[in-house]
């Protein structure tokens, strides 16, 4: 991880970009541990260069924040499987060839991003945390 960084405060109106830099910064820390329990809301704080209760602006809690990186992550592989699907679709394909290319854009997400497939299946959550809901498949 990243000491602490001098980071150049958002302009007003900028919150979005802070938010985005919070998630970057724990996807970043739960992809290398693979462990829900190795994320801390003052070591996402500290990568980012804010101060701790700044994270509270954007994720009431540290479940939030978690929860909310796997929404993000399920759903960048649900948009490439029907970008995938659609554009099959689009180009004639019949049934069996959308399925191909949907498998495909699975299968190409895990081999492209084998970190961030990883944390999608394996993270090791804490008991007090239900599961994400925004799943590709459901």
């Amino acid at each position: 991880m990243k000491s602490q960084v001098k980071r150049v405060p958002n302009a007003r109106g900028e919150g979005e970009r802070l938010r985005q830099e919070i998630l970057g910064a724990a996807t970043r820390i739960l992809e290398e541990s693979g462990r829900e329990d190795a994320l801390s809301l003052r070591g996402v704080a500290r990568e980012v260069g804010i101060s701790a209760p700044s994270v509270y602006r954007h994720f009431k809690n540290k479940a939030d924040l978690v929860t909310t990186v796997l929404d993000d992550t399920y759903h960048a592989l649900a948009v490439a499987m029907s970008e995938a699907g659609e554009s099959a679709a689009a180009a004639g394909a019949g049934p069996w060839e959308r399925v191909r290319a949907t498998v495909t854009a699975y299968r190409r997400f895990a081999i492209d991003k084998p970190r961030r497939y990883r944390l999608m299946f394996s993270l090791e959550y804490e008991p007090d945390r239900p599961p994400t809901t925004d799943h590709p498949i459901g």
